[in-house]
């Protein structure tokens, strides 16, 4: 465990989890090839907390500054 910029970076392998809070877990469920640097994650959280992926969030912003003259 470490921090970077702020941060906080983690080691997890596959099968393992990372628990925020007391009810949200995001386990690792799949690592491509060192060429291909996805990961499937698989998050466990109450339905009222919102999830989305950090690029459909910064196209909104984007989208909604761009609106804003």
């Amino acid at each position: 465990m470490s921090e970077i910029n702020g941060k906080l970076v983690l080691g997890v392998t596959v099968g393992e989890y990372v628990q925020i809070g007391d009810n949200v877990k995001v386990y690792v469920t799949k690592h491509k090839s060192k060429t291909n640097k996805s990961l499937k994650l698989s998050i466990v959280a109450p339905k009222d907390i919102k999830i989305l992926r950090g690029n459909i969030i910064e196209k909104e912003l984007a989208e909604n500054q761009q609106y804003q003259v």
